[in-house]
């Protein structure tokens, strides 16, 4: 297991339906990027999956032994958490990692 302090942040944003509605995945979006301020401020490596990196193939990627992370995932999902193309990053077929 690495020594470091590492935070793996997912969010996905959705493209907006009607320019005067945001989507609440703006909203959560928005808020990460203030959480990834926040870790970085305090000395963590922040790896940083957003929208078109927030796949299911960079997720796993990143979760693959030995590194150990802080897993952050911020968007939409209901038997899986959704990636930016709608495929599941972490569904039960990889929760093991």
């Amino acid at each position: 297991m690495s020594n470091s302090k590492t935070v793996l942040i997912v969010r996905t944003r959705l493209p907006r339906e009607d320019p005067q509605i945001p989507d609440a995945t703006e909203y959560s979006y928005r808020w990460a990027e203030t959480v990834k301020q926040h870790f970085e401020e305090n000395g963590w490596q922040v790896l940083d999956l957003a929208v078109d990196d927030a796949v299911r193939a960079k997720v796993e990627d990143c979760l693959q032994p030995p590194e150990s992370y802080v897993f952050l995932f911020y968007g939409h999902g209901w038997d899986k958490m959704s990636g930016q193309d709608g495929i599941g990053v972490i569904d039960c077929a990889n929760l093991h990692l």
